[in-house]
């Protein structure tokens, strides 16, 4: 992978043998491998680290490639992600394609076309990241404008829509959804930061606490206000803890599951 900077890769992998021999000949060819063994570790690594690729396992302790490939893909639209694993299933194939992997590579290849499958998923990711030429310019801000637009309007409809909830004093699973939607503002923020986008449609804050007259101003009658503040009190007490434990130990538990993909879509991974 001939390049200035060694490619930084996430490779999930909970067989000890293959966590040893992967990285080993990866690291050869000229990649910085850093190896998670489980789901929850792989998601707190992919977000708060930089990698140039994800290398996953379908077969996972904590859940599935394909289940990480869909939380992966909530924050990060963008890195390639590839799967590497025994599986043979076509079912499963088409389903970590559906959710937003770009290869399923068998474990029976040899290592070298894993590689080099690797080496292009990077360069292709690269050049798309360099290729707005001048012509291409207004064409790609406008559709990256609309796409945002579409994003800014699920996130407010899911945060209306657990405020309806906490309105209505329905609690159950309330606290851990309100956390990955306020994953999802923290990255429409860190968007709209680094790029030329307009929020032409605002998307409502969860910080500071919705104001009396916000909520009063999206139909929510006292007594609904009431349960929403102590709800969102309940929130800011709850600040400190990290979003990993949270989807460690309730996530899973509460909402019968992670999100799949149709839900990703239809911004509908608040809880229904």
């Amino acid at each position: 992978m001939p390049r200035s900077k060694s490619p930084r890769v996430l490779y999930l992998e909970d067989d000890e043998e293959m966590a040893y021999y992967v990285p080993l000949l990866l690291g050869a060819s000229g990649c910085e491998v850093v190896v998670a063994r489980n789901l929850i570790e792989g998601l707190r690594l992919a977000k708060s680290k930089s990698f140039d690729l994800y290398l996953l396992d379908y077969s996972l302790p904590g859940g599935t490639g394909i289940e990480l490939c869909r939380l992966i893909r909530i924050f990060d639209a963008s890195t390639p992600i590839l799967f590497y694993s025994s599986t043979t299933d076509e079912a499963v194939k088409q389903s970590a394609i559906s959710a937003g992997a770009q290869r399923f590579i068998s474990k029976s290849e040899p290592i070298e076309d894993l590689i080099i499958i690797m080496g292009q998923a990077i360069a292709d990711e690269e050049g798309m990241n360099v290729s707005g030429s001048e012509s291409h310019e207004v064409s790609s801000e406008y559709t990256s404008q609309r796409k945002l637009d579409r994003l800014v309007r699920r996130y407010n409809a899911d945060y209306l829509f657990l405020l309806t909830r906490a309105g209505k004093g329905q609690y159950d699973c309330l606290l851990t959804a309100f956390f990955v939607l306020k994953d999802l503002y923290n990255a429409v923020m860190k968007l709209h930061e680094v790029s030329r986008l307009e929020f032409r449609v605002t998307p409502y804050s969860i910080t500071p606490p919705a104001s009396d007259e916000l909520l009063t101003e999206l139909g929510f009658a006292r007594e609904n206000i009431e349960n929403i503040k102590g709800f969102l009190r309940s929130v800011q007490e709850t600040q400190g803890r990290e979003f990993d434990d949270l989807l460690e130990e309730e996530l899973p538990i509460l909402c019968g599951g992670f999100p799949s993909q149709t839900d990703i879509r239809r911004g509908g991974y608040a809880p229904h």
